[in-house]
């Protein structure tokens, strides 16, 4: 309970500015509909950023290694011969595999693009937390907007064209550690925002956070994206 009261041992003054100080406190807490129209849109801004971050962290491997015709397009990157090659060794055919591009190379830039979804998850989560920068806390969000998708084909088993597939493939690490990885991910992005933001309005902020994320992954994949780079 916020102390208003004038004490007797303190100035005046000190006691009118203390509570100047706690009016101005319960004021910034205050989220209106404008402010959470606001986050909406800022949410929905950070899909494509968190998007194409993560696929360049693919690209930039392919350039390193030598891949092919390395190509960024507007919600994956590929290099030719793509298809090819993860058929190939999904077929156990390693030789014909590595005929196109060294395998443990391919598996690399695979996880290329999901640590840089990990590193932008973290953060951003810890920018929001020292700065109070929402777009940071946004971000974090989009970066984790591909799990929730990873997790009902792994459950489904219909995962087999996923970077967390492929770096299980490339690279022989168990692939349910790695969906087990995203999940926590996951739940880092999502149980991580609603734990930093302020208590009085979480529950509308996050809310927020949400719809704009998925307004901009439908707005991304399904309108813009195709557009820009198809």
């Amino acid at each position: 309970m916020y102390q208003l009261g004038r004490d007797s041992s303190q100035p005046k003054e000190n006691t009118v500015d203390a509570a100047a100080d706690v009016l101005a406190d319960e004021v910034q807490q205050v989220v209106t509909v404008k402010k959470l129209a606001v986050v909406v849109v800022v949410a929905a801004a950070m899909i494509p950023v968190a998007v194409l971050s993560h696929e360049l962290g693919h690209l930039s491997g392919y350039f390193a290694f030598g891949f092919p015709s390395p190509v960024l397009h507007y919600g994956s990157s590929s290099f030719e011969g793509e298809s090819e090659f993860w058929g190939a060794l999904r077929d156990g055919d390693t030789a014909a595999a590595n005929a196109r591009v060294d395998v443990r190379a391919a598996g690399l830039c695979a996880a290329f693009g999901l640590l840089v979804s990990y590193i932008t998850i973290g953060l951003g989560l810890l920018a929001f937390r020292r700065f109070g920068d929402m777009s940071a806390l946004c971000l974090a969000v989009a970066a984790a907007a591909r799990f929730p998708l990873i997790l009902v084909l792994a459950l489904l088993g219909r995962a087999e064209h996923t970077d967390e597939a492929h770096v299980a493939q490339a690279l022989g690490l168990p692939f349910l550690a790695l969906v087990m990885l995203a999940v926590a991910a996951l739940c880092l992005a999502t149980i991580g925002s609603y734990r930093i933001l302020p208590a009085a309005n979480r529950g509308k902020l996050l809310a927020a956070i949400l719809v704009g994320a998925a307004i901009g992954t439908i707005t991304w994949l399904g309108l813009v994206g195709p557009l820009v780079l198809p």
